[in-house]
């Protein structure tokens, strides 16, 4: 996945300002964002689009989700969406 598929201004759910990636890995990529109604800077990750149409790949990604917004720490970070 390179940047270009979601370069720096990219309008992410009508609410995130995409801003530049941050890494990429075998099955997505993480970039740095800013909610634009809260000017809270935010983390957005995608699942590469040749795997979005994997069912186990979408609940796996789902799942860490949830886990993730489980956990209150000050290590971990916060699942907005």
């Amino acid at each position: 996945m390179s940047a270009a598929e979601h370069p720096p201004g990219t309008l992410v759910a009508g609410k995130y300002e995409l801003r530049g990636l941050l890494g990429a890995g075998g099955v997505g990529a993480v970039y740095a964002a800013t909610n634009i109604a809260i000017g809270r800077r935010v983390a957005i990750k995608f699942l590469g689009p040749e795997l979005s149409n994997r069912e186990d790949l979408k609940a796996r990604f789902d799942m860490e989700a949830r886990a993730s917004a489980a956990i209150d720490h000050p290590g971990i970070v916060d699942v907005l969406d």
